[in-house]
Order: structure tokens, then sequence, then C-alpha cells
């Protein structure tokens, strides 16, 4: 061992070694590329604690590691994921502006487009359908441009069709937020409630909107107004 690493009194030392390819691979759920080091599987024999150490000798780095066999999560920690992958984005030191800029892009974009284009009138009703469906698309184009910067260095592998389901299902609650509010006029029924319901619902879920898309939608399904106002 060396002599940086302290060793507890009575502790037994094993080591091992690890290689890296010479490309990243990609990892769809974030996305991002990372160099795969190492895989170790033992049978503990003795019950104790045990401590794992990594380190380098030659330079500083940052690494991850993945502890069990099974990805399992809480209801909460799947709702939680969004916010999780950007903080990950900044652990790879990426800064917040660049990670947020394709959401800040889509809803200024797509604001203008529908007041210039599509004349639609800024009623407060109108405006939350609208920042909903912007978000939904927003927070996408967030994953996208990460998985381009992912891709430009990585392996491309069979992976990257997880990282297109979870941005296709939001792109269609996105336009499908945004098809709905350019279109209603005057009362809003019992369908248009649902139908905003089950975006919120299934953004929360999919990881849409940070959280904000699909709360916005669900606000959109339980407001106590019968006409658009």
């Amino acid at each position: 061992m060396p002599d940086f690493i302290e060793v507890p009194n009575g502790a037994g030392v094993t080591i091992m070694e690890s290689s890296r390819s010479d490309r990243p691979e990609y990892e769809p759920f974030t996305p991002s590329s990372y160099y795969y080091l190492f895989d170790f599987e033992k049978e503990i024999q003795t019950s104790g604690t045990y401590y794992l150490v990594i380190y380098q000798y030659t330079s500083e780095g940052r690494y991850a590691m993945a502890v069990g066999y099974k990805e399992e999560f809480t209801i909460l920690e799947w709702l939680k994921i969004p916010v999780d992958v950007i903080e990950i984005h900044q652990w790879e030191e990426k800064p917040l502006y660049l990670i947020f800029a394709p959401l800040i892009v889509t809803v200024i974009v797509g604001f203008v487009l529908l007041i210039w284009k599509f004349k639609m009138k800024l009623t407060i009703f109108r405006v939350l359908g609208a920042s909903a469906g912007l978000i939904y698309l927003g927070t996408r184009f967030m994953i996208l441009m990460q998985m381009i910067i992912a891709l430009s260095s990585s392996i491309f592998n069979s992976l990257i069709l997880l990282s297109i389901i979870f941005v296709v299902i939001p792109l269609l609650l996105g336009f499908a937020s945004l098809r709905k509010i350019t279109r209603i006029d005057g009362e809003i029924s019992m369908r248009d409630r649902f139908v905003w319901l089950t975006i919120g619902v299934l953004g929360l879920f999919t990881w849409s909107g940070l959280f904000l898309g699909p709360v916005l939608s669900i606000l959109l399904a339980l407001n106590p107004y019968k006409e658009v106002s």
C-alpha cells in the first residue's frame, strides 16, 4: 500500500489494479460518458467493517462507484432523478448556464412564436399551459445536448435507445400540451382537464419538466375556473 493511505490497526489489505479502455462508454440515463475501470465480486466470510480505497499515484480525478447488483428506487428517489442528474452534470464540471441553456432558449423562442405566429392571447391560463409545454420541450433539449456531448467522445452502443425513449416521451407530452393550449377557446371541458392531468402525472414519472412542467399541467387540470381567462 502507498504511504499516503492509512490502514486501520489489524486490518488485512488486498490490492486490485484497474485498467482503462482507450475511449469512454456511453451511459444512457444521465446521459454521460465514463471509463469503466473495474468490477469486483467476493463472498464475505467474516462479518465486520470493510474499507474500500480508490487511489492513483500520479494524478487526481473524479470517480463514481456503484455498490450492489440491483438498481432499485423508492418513488421519491425516482421522482428526484431530474435534480440528481443536474447535480451529476455539475460534478462533471459543466457550468449551470450550459446545462440550462437549451431550456431557457426554448421557453423564450417558444413564447415569441406563440405570440407572433399563432397570435396567442396572453391570459393566465394560456401562459401557464404554454409554459408547461415549453418546459417539457426545453428539458428534453437539455438531455439531447448532453447526449451529443457524451457521444462525441464515447463508444456508440445500443444503450442510446434508452436515452432516445426518455427524450421522445416528454417531447410528445410537451407538444400535446402546446397543441391543447393553442386550440382551447371558451369553456374548459372535463376532457381537457383529464388530458392535462395525464400529461402532468406522466411527466412526473418520466423525469420531464423538472417538476415545474408537471406541476403546471396538474394545476391546469385542477383549476376552479370553467372558462379560459
